[in-house]
């Protein structure tokens, strides 16, 4: 079992990339936190925050498995649970297991439990379509209203396991702060099912499909902007450097003007935006951290 679970791991959670999300979005937290003058954390407590936040990364992702087994089984056959490299009751198992450590890393942060079981019901019911899987599963605008919410949640929880123990995670600034650090994530998701109509198969449901192409980009560009104005209009207030207005502008310019150039392109040509998903939400977080380290030690 051990050896699947591994196989698993490895072909789709790809644990590097997600244990350094992870661990960024946690000097992320971390720094924004120092910034306003929070009392200093061990590292003991900054490994359990960020190690909470990618087990539950891997949680979800199980009980997606478990949601798509039928779709995966028609459209991803060589996946590893379709493909019978993997089954259903390792994943379960490791699912528990997830569970199990990620709950145990509360020890650490004993004054984030709370959150923190917030954050994995929330991840349960998702597992569990919210219990309306015929209203939720048919409709993947639907689905993406109802699911985006786990990565505001995740960045309440690095809040509340980093910050003083009196903070409190549902004042407007700490909800900007999550959407802020959440949205590039949103955007992805956005992008990494967009396709142009030549790539779309008969029966997927994308976001390209429901509301077309364009219609799909525009939805990627509106949270784009949506982050950008919030991002600009709160890097002040987290006392970051003055470049980051700039840099902030800047990057998100490039972003609309890539959509803009590759719209005509997908139009003509069999392709897909994931790439560009995983390059903006990327290349954003890492403008973010360089501007809290120059923060921190300017």
């Amino acid at each position: 079992m051990v050896a699947r679970w591994l196989l698993y791991l490895r072909e789709s959670f790809h644990p590097a990339s997600r244990l350094f999300v992870s661990a960024l979005l946690t000097y992320l937290v971390w720094g924004l936190l120092r910034l306003k003058h929070a009392p200093e954390r061990g590292f003991g407590e900054l490994l359990a925050a960020a190690l909470t936040y990618a087990l539950m990364i891997l949680y979800y992702r199980i009980c997606d498995e478990f949601k798509d087994a039928d779709t995966d089984r028609e459209y991803f056959p060589e996946r590893p649970v379709p493909s019978g490299r993997v089954r259903l009751a390792d994943l379960r198992a490791l699912k528990h297991a997830t569970s199990v450590v990620a709950f145990a890393l509360q020890i650490v942060l004993p004054h984030a439990a709370w959150v923190f079981l917030g954050f994995w019901l929330f991840a349960w019911a998702m597992g569990r379509w919210f219990f309306l899987p015929r209203l939720i599963s048919q409709n993947r605008l639907l689905a993406f209203v109802t699911h985006a919410p786990i990565g505001l949640l995740g960045i309440l929880y690095l809040l509340r396991a980093l910050g003083p123990e009196d903070i409190t995670v549902w004042k407007p600034g700490h909800l900007v702060m999550a959407f802020v650090l959440a949205g590039p994530g949103m955007v992805w998701e956005i992008l990494r099912k967009t396709r142009s109509p030549q790539a779309e198969r008969p029966g997927y449901q994308t976001y390209s499909s429901i509301l077309g192409t364009s219609g799909a980009m525009l939805l990627a560009g509106a949270l784009a902007l949506a982050v950008m104005v919030l991002g600009i209009w709160v890097a002040p207030t987290w006392e970051l450097p003055d470049w980051m207005t700039v840099a902030l502008l800047a990057w998100h310019l490039t972003l609309f003007a890539v959509l803009i150039g590759v719209h005509r392109l997908l139009q003509r040509r069999e392709a897909d935006l994931r790439w560009l998903g995983e390059a903006y939400s990327a290349g954003l977080l890492l403008l973010f951290a360089s501007g809290v380290l120059a923060a921190l030690w300017g």
